[in-house]
Order: C-alpha cells, then sequence, then structure tokens
C-alpha cells in the first residue's frame, strides 16, 4: 500500500478541482504552451524534492524539516515558514475545495441536497476516516486519486474516437492580453507544492532520512503527464476563449463532449479530486504540527494526531459556518499561503545548498541544482508579483500572517528554550 500511497498523496492537489480551473483556464490561454509550463512546475518539484533529500543526509539523527530549517536559518524562520504556507493553505484552500465539492453535489447530482451541508459531510467524514487510523486514510487517499485520474483519463481516450467540433480548434483566433498569459504560466508551479507531502509519510521501518525519490517523482510524473493530456483534449473540444474565461473549464468541456453524462463524469472526478486533496491535506499538515509539538517547536499537545487533526478541522469548518467560502478574500488569503510556500520550498533549497558547501567532495552539479530550483522559484515569486492584480492584498495578507507568527514563535521559544 505504501508504494501505491506515496504518488497518490503528491498528486492530491493536482487532481482537485482548483488544480482542473488552473490547468483549463491555462490552456484556454496558453493553448499548447500550457504544456511547457506544467513541464517546468514539474521540473521544479523534481528539483525541491532532491533538495529535501539532501537535506536529510546532512543529520545523523532522525531528519525533519524543522531540523533542517533550523540548523541554517533559525528556529523563528523554522517554525514560521511551514505555518504560513501549510496551515494558512489547509483552512483556505480546503474551505473553497470543500465548498466546490458541495456545489457540483448539489448542482449535477441532487439538486434538493444543501451545498454545505454536503461539504461539513464530506470534512466530518474525511475527520472521521483519519481518526480511525493512518490505514484507513491512506487506503482512502489511493481510491479517491486513482478514480479521479481514471476520470480525466476517461475523457482522454474517448476524446480519441470522438470527432471534435472545427469551431473549438485550439488554432482558433483568441489573443488574450500577455498578462493573462504569464498569470497562467505562473499560476500551474502551485499544483506541484504537495511534491512534499511525502516529509511525513516514510517508511518506519527503514532509514529514517532516506526520503522516498522513486514513488514520488513517479507521482509527480504521472500528474504532469494526465493533467497535460486532458488539457489537449480540452482545447479539442472546447473554444479557448471558454476554457479562459470560465471558473469551471472541466465540466465545459465535459458537457460539449458528453452532454449530461460527460457533466455527471466529470462532477464526480472533481468530487473525489476534492476528497482526495482534502484528506492529503490535513493528514500531512496534521502530521507536520504532530513533529513540530514532538520537537518543542508547538505545545506538546499537538504531539498527539487526533488532536491535531481535531484543531485543523475546526479552520475550514469555522470558514463556511461563517460563509468565507463565497467571499472574494479566501482565495486571496490562499495565494498568500501559496506564495510561502513557495518561499519555503526556495529555503529548503538554500538550505541543501549551504550544507552541501560543507563537503568538499560533494559534485559541482549536485551544489549547483539546488540554486538552480531557487533561482527559478525566485523568478515564479518575483513574476506573479509583478502580474497579481490583487498583489497588494496579498502582500499585506503575507506581511500580517508572517510577522504576527514570528512574534508568537518568538515568544513560545523565550517562554520553552529548544534544547
Amino acid at each position: 500500500m505504501q508504494h501505491w500511497f506515496i504518488p497518490a498523496l503528491v498528486m492530491a492537489l493536482m487532481v482537485s478541482p482548483e488544480a482542473l480551473t488552473y490547468v483549463g483556464n491555462a490552456m484556454g490561454l496558453l493553448g499548447f504552451n500550457a504544456v511547457w509550463s506544467l513541464l517546468v512546475a514539474l521540473l521544479i518539484s523534481l528539483l525541491t524534492w532532491r533538495s529535501y533529500r539532501v537535506l536529510a543526509t546532512q543529520f545523523t539523527a532522525p531528519y525533519d524539516e524543522f531540523t533542517g530549517l533550523r540548523a541554517v536559518f533559525g528556529a523563528v524562520p523554522a517554525i514560521t515558514l511551514p505555518l504560513c504556507s501549510r496551515v494558512v493553505v489547509w483552512v483556505c484552500a480546503g474551505t473553497l475545495s470543500l465548498a466546490s465539492a458541495g456545489y457540483l453535489f448539489n448542482e449535477v447530482f441532487v439538486l434538493w441536497f444543501p451545498n454545505l451541508l454536503f461539504s461539513f459531510c464530506l470534512l466530518g467524514s474525511i475527520l472521521f476516516l483519519n481518526l480511525m487510523g493512518p490505514r484507513v486514510a491512506e487506503r482512502f487517499q489511493v481510491l479517491c486519486v486513482t478514480l479521479a485520474l481514471a476520470g480525466l483519463l476517461i475523457f482522454v481516450v474517448l476524446g480519441l474516437f470522438t470527432p471534435a467540433p472545427e469551431a473549438s480548434s485550439a488554432t482558433e483566433a483568441y489573443i488574450p492580453p500577455e498578462l493573462m498569459r504569464l498569470s497562467a504560466w505562473l499560476t500551474i508551479v502551485w499544483l506541484f507544492v504537495g511534491v512534499d507531502f511525502a516529509l511525513w509519510h516514510r517508511d518506519e521501518s527503514g532509514d529514517q532520512n532516506l526520503l522516498p525519490a522513486k514513488s514520488v517523482n513517479l507521482g509527480m510524473v504521472i500528474g504532469a503527464v494526465v493533467l497535460s493530456l486532458w488539457g489537449l483534449t480540452a482545447i479539442a473540444f472546447a473554444p479557448m476563449a471558454k476554457l479562459a474565461e470560465t471558473s469551471v473549464p472541466h465540466m465545459v468541456m465535459a458537457r460539449l463532449m458528453y452532454g449530461q453524462t460527460g457533466r455527471m463524469i466529470m462532477g464526480a472526478v472533481a468530487i473525489l479530486g476534492s476528497a482526495g486533496a482534502v484528506n492529503a491535506l490535513l493528514l500531512s499538515v496534521a502530521r507536520m504540527l504532530s513533529h513540530m509539538g514532538a520537537q518543542q517547536a508547538l505545545p506538546a499537545v499537538l504531539k498527539r494526531l487526533p488532536v491535531a487533526l481535531a484543531i485543523l478541522a475546526i479552520g475550514p469548518a469555522a470558514m463556511m459556518a461563517l460563509g468565507y467560502a463565497g467571499e472574494t478574500i479566501t482565495p486571496e488569503l490562499t495565494k498568500a499561503g501559496l506564495m510561502f510556500w513557495l518561499l519555503l520550498h526556495l529555503a529548503v533549497h538554500t538550505a541543501a545548498h549551504r550544507l552541501q558547501q560543507r563537503e568538499a567532495h560533494e559534485a559541482l552539479r549536485g551544489r549547483a541544482l539546488p540554486m538552480i530550483g531557487a533561482l527559478l522559484l525566485g523568478l515564479y515569486v518575483v513574476g506573479w508579483i509583478g502580474v497579481d492584480p490583487m498583489r497588494g492584498t496579498v502582500l499585506s495578507a503575507m506581511l500580517a500572517m508572517g510577522v504576527g507568527v514570528a512574534i508568537l514563535s518568538a515568544i513560545w521559544l523565550w517562554l520553552r528554550p529548544l534544547p
């Protein structure tokens, strides 16, 4: 199960409804060039995981992310970056993904069932499965992601035998603004940040400083290939302008291909993708908090995984109960968390490079790869800030989160000094 679970885990964000929206919009804006954006994002994710693996080999004690970042940047940044990235994305992106699942269930399958109630039921079910034990949650993860990928491949395979309407050709005359095209290119990298989910799901019987390589790389490659094939199928059957402008390009493409049947298949894919993404975030972020609690970087009560799971589940539940699932501020807060996640990966590249410099025998190529990854991520961060029309809101949110969490972290470390 472990061999299947790790690929399903790292692919979780890539099959979420938000991922299908990002890829569908990118295909409408960029056409075939969107495939190149997926490949560049894949390269960045593979370099990031390599830096994590390099960082782990520099320690004799069992490795975790906090230990590596603390050794290079100090305890406060080592606490601030993971919390501002993964916890914020869990709360905000988890809320949006649950809301999308509820909306689709209501619109596509059962019109009389309240969409918000379905979202709460899905969150409660996922929390219950995680509380039943890691094996149950892992099997659920494999099931959701496998079925979601199978659903996307159904559209790809059937698309090969279905004549596409001439009006929806990818070569149609549609020229979007350059800033929109650049934004679509840069957004794709966010689908691959889940590569680090595998940090907290290693085989407990093996070397704790040997992070999995083949299973993680396999998952990222499969996810990129399936999204590329599905995206190319989408622009063969749906006008690029429609894909670029709609917030549900996957549903538009499915309806144009197979009508109501297509909508139902894609609706099921999106709900399964949402469940997989929420489950992966909840399980991985809870384990992150548990590890940080064990390192005394957070209150010791978080060492108990069920406590971390229950506390985390409060976030999206409160957001949905207060109506933030439909507020415009929630996607902007999600962007802020994702930007912190990219900065976290940039910090990992930098830490790997600095620790590798201490080893004279390390090849020049090996020392250069982390800096290549850091440079690419830096370009993505700067580029996104430059093209995002809501950058003022996102940067303000990042400043407030970063300063607030850093201050609280410093106070905690002052009250409870680390060993």
